[in-house]
């Protein structure tokens, strides 16, 4: 298993794209100013929930996939998928997971960062479509 020695406590807020940490759960232990925009949650929101929380139901077994197959085993994972806001809408992003090595108290978890973008790709529709 590889991770990334990042100091995500430092940089956080420093970051241009919307950026969360969880730890190895997926529960939401932080996430930038433009995270907050991006799903309309406060951070205190998110504390109490779980990135599966804010998943469009569609891509929860893609991405749990992506995250045991890919994050927990090479360290990384890029993929399209759909965040749901606070108000119910979908937005599709761009995101990159990054397997960190201390995030809570020096136990692993997650650092996403996540770009709004116009719509899925093909590829990303047509999974998509299988997983509704």
């Amino acid at each position: 298993m590889r991770t990334i020695n990042y100091d995500y406590k430092t940089q956080f807020d420093k970051e241009e794209y919307a950026v969360a940490a969880t730890d190895a759960k997926g529960n939401v232990i932080n996430a930038n100013q433009h995270f907050l925009a991006l799903t309309g949650y406060t951070l205190n929101e998110l504390k109490n929930l779980a990135y599966q929380d804010i998943t469009a139901e569609a891509w929860t077994i893609y991405e749990n996939h992506m995250v045991i197959r890919h994050v927990f085993a090479e360290g990384y994972a890029s993929f399209q998928k759909e965040y749901v806001t606070k108000s119910g809408e979908l937005v599709p992003v761009e995101i990159e997971l990054f397997l960190l090595d201390e995030v809570n108290n020096g136990k692993l978890g997650i650092w996403a960062k996540a770009k709004k973008i116009d719509a899925l790709s093909d590829e990303f529709l047509a999974i998509k479509v299988q997983s509704s």
